[in-house]
């Protein structure tokens, strides 16, 4: 009766379940039903034996911790029934569930609202989940993989909602994710090496958010009807065999695409590289209008489907900066809480155990020669943490003259400066912490000022009009030393034509003359001396 929780032993039932409304049924038991481990002690329906559905299900009912497999495609009346679990107009819970070589599909519902999370569904003789006629499905932490049609695939005439996050969906016979008669929201999913598209939207509204979408056999993501507008957003595209986004130019911003359509790490400088990532929808302006990046995002481990971001990501804090996508979860997402573009950015990413967490490291940066008076601006823009982690900065002067009354400008920012007011030696360190609060070592900086400012030469206009056998008078006077400080001046020809043999009055003096005795261009340098 409703509220009942029905507890099964391992072991493999060969039947077909219809399930009671309101009613539990949990697998993964062991024989005297003591201890419960899903993994340990499998509990299989095997539907093989009867045909139609492995499993039935009712409204408000949970289906937990099963294999199901082996439901064969069979006509009643005038309908075909199958699936390893069955939903038509009930709305069961799904969880935990490995469901397998079933046929038509793994899942299929029909004018349901089921929940399915955290499953495993794979090698079905069609979709993995098929809806249809009006379903309202959330479709939450579950692996697809491998099934003969699409991951996720809808139809009928009704249109259907779903909501799909946190997913990871590849190696499927059609699409990832094919909305084609269904709207909604996508977020967070890992949609990888499908067959066709990764994610297709036919229909709006449809949200398609903070994905990482990579190596799908046609576009990554695809509008199908030009004519509507679907709200992708914060997604990274990477290594599709046809464009990255085909949107028709509309629609999408803040996203990371790159080797898309077989332009690997192309420049997109060049018109070539951002037509291929955008179906020819974009050029090398206008996708930056999009906010869009094109660039390398730095896979973990992209060969072993590894999609987490190194710390020196383009991705990282380059999503839309409205709080309503800021990163919440450190780990996965890195830097600040700006969002990270990918599966693991924005507020619906999936936190994750901090395996270590390693110190940041500071970097003041280099020495630095200035003179007295002059601003002086220090860096710490060096600094980076191993784990991703953004920064807080804080600088102080460990040393400095004594008549000094510099003061940095801000000691809690990247890029501080203070005036070097007397002669002598000043030196600033710099702590970097991480969120975390971990301190890095502290990191020191020089800076000495010199005495003497260098003057400054003015060999005056450039002279023209002058006709062969013209004297020509060379003016330095406008030459200065900060100090005031009496020059020297050294004149002397650094290019004159070929032929030429004309020689300067005084290459010592303020104001030499030389004669023009060729025709053509000549270039005479100025260097003075302070002392």
């Amino acid at each position: 009766r409703k509220g009942d929780t029905v507890r099964v032993s391992q072991g493999t039932y060969y039947e077909n379940i219809t399930m009671k409304e309101g009613v539990t049924l949990e697998g993964g038991w062991n024989k005297d039903l003591s201890r419960r481990d899903i993994s340990a002690f499998e509990t299989v329906i095997d539907g093989g034996k009867k045909g139609g559905w492995a499993v039935l299900g009712a409204d408000k009912a949970t289906l937990d911790g099963f294999t199901i497999t082996n439901a064969r495609r069979i006509e009643l009346g005038d309908s075909t029934v199958g699936a390893g679990v069955h939903c038509r107009s009930t709305s069961p819970a799904i969880k935990n569930n490995t469901i397998k070589a079933n046929a038509p599909t793994g899942i299929y519902c029909s004018g349901s609202s089921a929940t399915i999370t955290n499953n495993l569904i794979s090698n079905n003789e069609e979709a993995g989940i098929y809806l249809e006629n009006g379903c309202s499905l959330k479709i939450e932490g579950n692996t697809i993989r491998d099934n003969k049609r699409a991951g996720i695939g809808t139809g009928g005439m009704v249109h259907s909602r779903i909501e799909v996050r946190n997913n990871t969906i590849n190696n499927n016979g059609m699409g990832g994710i094919d909305s084609k008669a269904a709207t909604g929201s996508i977020y967070n999913n890992i949609v990888y090496k499908n067959k066709e598209a990764g994610i297709r939207c036919v229909i709006t509204p449809m949200d398609i958010v903070n994905n990482t979408v990579v190596a799908n056999g046609r576009s990554g993501i695809v509008v199908e009807d030009l004519s509507v507008v679907c709200n992708i957003q914060n997604n990274i595209v990477t290594h599709n065999n046809d464009a990255g986004i085909n949107g028709g130019g509309k629609g999408y911003s803040y996203n990371l695409l790159y080797a898309n359509n077989m332009t690997g790490s192309c420049d997109p400088r060049y018109l070539w590289c951002v037509r291929r990532q955008y179906a020819g929808n974009e050029d090398e302006e206008s996708y930056l209008k999009h906010n869009d990046i094109i660039a390398d995002p730095l896979y973990v481990d992209a060969l072993h489907h590894d999609y987490h971001l190194k710390p020196t990501s383009p991705a990282i804090d380059a999503g839309d900066p409205d709080p309503k996508f800021h990163d919440v979860n450190f780990p996965p997402s890195l830097g600040s809480s700006v969002n990270d573009m990918g599966v693991y950015g924005g507020p619906l990413a999936m936190p994750e155990e901090r395996k270590a967490n390693h110190p940041p490291r500071a970097h003041a940066g280099p020495s630095q020669q200035v003179y007295v008076g002059d601003k002086v601006a220090l860096d710490g823009g060096g600094s980076g943490d191993p784990n991703g982690d953004a920064l807080s900065y804080q600088w102080r002067f460990v040393s400095k003259p004594k008549a000094t009354k510099a003061r940095l400008s801000n000691p809690k920012v990247v890029n501080p400066t203070f005036v070097a007011d007397v002669p002598g030696n000043y030196e600033v360190e710099l702590v970097v912490k991480d969120r975390w609060d971990k301190s890095s070592d502290p990191h020191l900086v020089q800076i000495t000022t010199l005495d003497n400012h260098p003057p400054t030469a003015d060999s005056g206009d450039i002279i023209s009009n002058v006709y062969l056998g013209d004297m020509v008078t060379l003016y330095g006077g406008a030459s200065k030393d900060p100090e005031g400080a009496p020059l020297s001046y050294r004149w002397k020809f650094t290019f004159r034509p070929s032929e030429s043999r004309a020689t300067l009055s005084d290459d010592h003096a303020v104001s030499p003359t030389f004669v023009v005795d060729r025709l053509g261009c000549y270039v005479v340098e100025l260097v003075v001396n302070d002392g």
